[in-house]
């Protein structure tokens, strides 16, 4: 099993397209940048096929501080979701 990084995925990039590590790392940091900023204004990116990545409010909940042994109360928040789309559900389903 492969883990990608950041730096090897720019590597397999590298061999898939021919272009430059220097360029690929700019647009994936571009890519990054756009997404990042769209989910923090409250959109998504939608990439038909592959996927969806959006924001979900977690409510608030109890959580427990094991250094401490304590209760503490863990405040609503966004979170960023990824929502698989079929093409990428059927090529991972084996």
């Amino acid at each position: 099993m492969r883990n990608l990084n950041k730096e090897k995925l720019i590597d397999e990039l590298a061999k898939k397209t021919g272009f430059t590590k220097v360029d690929l790392r700019k647009v994936l940091d571009a890519l990054l940048d756009i997404v990042t900023s769209e989910l923090r204004d409250g959109g998504s990116v939608k990439i038909v096929g592959f996927g969806q990545f959006h924001t979900r409010t977690a409510k608030p909940r109890v959580g427990r501080n094991i250094n401490k042994g304590e209760n503490c109360e863990i405040p609503e928040r966004t979170v960023p979701v990824f929502t698989p789309g079929e093409v990428l559900k059927r090529a991972c389903d084996r």
